[in-house]
């Protein structure tokens, strides 16, 4: 962001593809697309300048450019005021006067699907109804949720899709202490009678171990509604909270409630959003990372069973959820290369990144540097603390990709991934090689690959090998990716392009999918694009390192940005941070 400051909250334009920053310089920064590096922000500055804490930031459902911001003064939070602002018009930050002359600081806010009716919650616990969006704009206090909710206790609201004059409002704990009394916690607002129902009777307690926890003294931090389109009812709508212990539903606009935990840690869970898209709730725990689940998939009720999800990864965004596209440009990253416009050329990521996928090798002369060092990469964080040890998924990371070189030995890195909810165990792992045809398509897998698979290995003269052995991994946690590691005798007839296949499978969780083996796809572009436990590198190969007045000719020619081997037929030039191989 150009201002500086502390970034406040950040929201997401999915239509028009843009990025809005909120800092404590009185600013919010809007990108002017996702598409491109979020560099270019037209900054939105508020009239006055004066540096306040947004403290609240939301986009209007119907009209993702209107954005609305409340604010506290940094040093008094009992002073503040709410703004809102349009990206398609001018770059300033308007105050919404109907609320001036309550002045407190906003502590949550909700916008309708009419995006100039809006609920504010100030730091007393008093909620607003502001609509100025007729010629009769006005500002009107609800009645009270609770008689004394102390400082900051609403955490959060909730509009209806449906109808705008029905809201919800969740109670969390005070600012001024830690202590947590049994209270109501769920209340809905019905704009028809101006009267709250408390819904808190509706929710069922939490067990732990030995406790069971009363819905009364668990506190709730955020409450969204499912916006399904084909539920037009909003007595039918789905609402979900995210409470201190577990994530809870209701499937009868709050009259009822279940809990959703289905694997969720039992951990505070600090904010939940909805896609909409994928039909999936999100939560964001304390210390246990994020989760989601589907929505329209209801908690399994037979007998117990394993569930695990394992995958690897086929470009570096990709979570293996839906359909993997056929390539895509990298909103972040750019390949430090010039265009025509001088602007630098956007990465197209492909289904042959293969980024849980890394070789290594030790580094030419030439080309160790203190980012790239000699010899064998030692990784920076290893499963038992040693300095030669397997990397850990912190290692993996810092490990940097170097292309095979012919007759020389090498390391294959292979990362593994479960989204759980329970451990996968007896984890098996293979890695294949291949050279690329000559017009750098792949050849098919051998017929009999899946039928021996994972045992077994291609049948001598298969233009497919494997590197070692098939690997067990005895166990992968939720969220805690393992490594394997083998190691490989690169082969001398290497093309200049070779490609990297692995594969890992379990017992509960098998990469067939209920596919008999003969079935399975032998084209490793579908292949990859279908079958999540499965990931595909393309790697350029580069020869042997030269030796005696070749040697010399590289150390002249590092400074050129080329590096040539010597007594070979193909140099090495030096781009985009990798030697890449050319022919002479």
């Amino acid at each position: 962001a150009s201002e500086g400051g502390d970034a406040a909250d950040v929201a997401i334009d999915a239509v028009n593809r843009r990025a809005w920053v909120s800092t404590n310089h009185a600013a919010v920064e809007v990108s002017e697309k996702l598409d491109e590096r979020m560099e270019a922000f037209a900054v939105l500055k508020m009239e006055d300048e004066s540096e306040r804490f947004f403290t609240r930031f939301v986009l209007a459902p119907s009209n993702p450019n209107r954005a609305y911001l409340g604010t506290g003064r940094a040093d008094l939070v009992d002073t503040g005021i709410l703004l809102q602002t349009d990206a398609d018009l001018e770059p300033w930050l308007f105050e919404v006067k109907e609320y001036r002359d309550e002045g407190k600081a906003i502590v949550a806010l909700a916008v309708s699907s009419d995006p100039r009716l809006l609920y504010v919650v100030d730091v007393r616990g008093s909620v607003y109804k502001i609509d100025y969006g007729s010629l009769t704009s006005a500002v009107t206090k609800l009645p009270a949720l609770l008689p004394d909710p102390g400082p900051g206790a609403i955490s959060d609201l909730a509009v209806s899709p449906r109808d705008p004059h029905r809201l919800y409002a969740v109670v969390g704990e005070t600012a001024a202490s830690d202590v947590r009394g049994a209270r109501s916690r769920v209340f809905r607002w019905t704009g028809a009678t101006n009267s709250w129902k408390d819904v808190t009777s509706a929710l069922v307690p939490i067990t732990a171990g030995s406790m069971t926890i009363d819905p009364r003294v668990n506190a709730v931090h955020a409450v969204v509604v499912d916006p399904d389109p084909s539920v037009t009812d909003p007595a039918q709508e789905r609402v979900y909270m995210r409470c201190d212990r577990g994530v809870f539903e209701s499937r009868d606009g709050g009259d009822s409630w279940r809990a959703l935990h289905d694997g969720l840690p039992l951990t505070p869970v600090y904010d939940l959003r909805f896609h909409e898209k994928e039909r999936t709730l999100r939560a964001f725990t304390h210390g246990r990372g994020a989760w989601e689940r589907a929505a329209d998939v209801d908690p399994c009720t037979g007998p117990a069973s394993t569930e695990t999800d394992l995958y690897l990864r086929a470009h570096r965004y990709d979570a293996r959820k839906t359909p993997l596209e056929a390539s895509l440009l990298d909103p972040v990253r750019r390949d430090g290369r010039k265009v025509k416009s001088k602007t630098e050329r956007r990465i197209t990521l492909t289904w042959m990144d293969g980024p849980d996928l890394r070789v290594d090798r030790e580094a030419l002369e030439g080309e160790a540097k203190e980012a790239t060092p000699a010899g064998f990469q030692k990784p920076a964080s290893t499963v038992d603390y040693t300095p030669d040890g397997v990397p850990d998924c912190i290692g993996f990371e810092a490990l940097t990709h170097r292309d095979p070189r012919r007759g020389a030995k090498a390391r294959v890195h292979l990362q593994l991934h479960n989204r759980g909810p329970d451990a996968a165990t007896t984890v098996t792992a293979r890695v294949f090689f291949v050279s690329a045809n000559e017009d750098e398509s792949w050849p098919d897998l051998p017929a009999d690959f899946w039928t021996v698979f994972p045992s077994g290995d291609p049948a001598a003269g298969s233009a497919w090998r494997p590197i070692g052995p098939a690997k067990t991994i005895a166990e992968i946690r939720p969220a805690e990716p393992e490594v394997v590691t083998w190691d490989w005798d690169v082969p001398k007839d290497l093309r200049d392009i070779v490609g990297i296949l692995a594969v890992v499978t379990s017992a509960d969780d098998p990469v067939f999918e209920g596919i008999s083996p003969p079935a399975m796809p032998l084209a490793v572009a579908d292949l990859v694009r279908q079958n999540k436990r499965v990931s595909f590198k393309k790697s350029d190969v580069i020869n042997a390192a030269g030796t005696g007045i070749g040697h010399k000719i590289l150390k002249v020619l590092e400074y050129a940005g080329i590096a040539v081997a010597a007594g070979a037929a193909v140099y090495g030039l030096y781009e985009g941070g990798k030697y890449v191989s050319k022919k002479l």
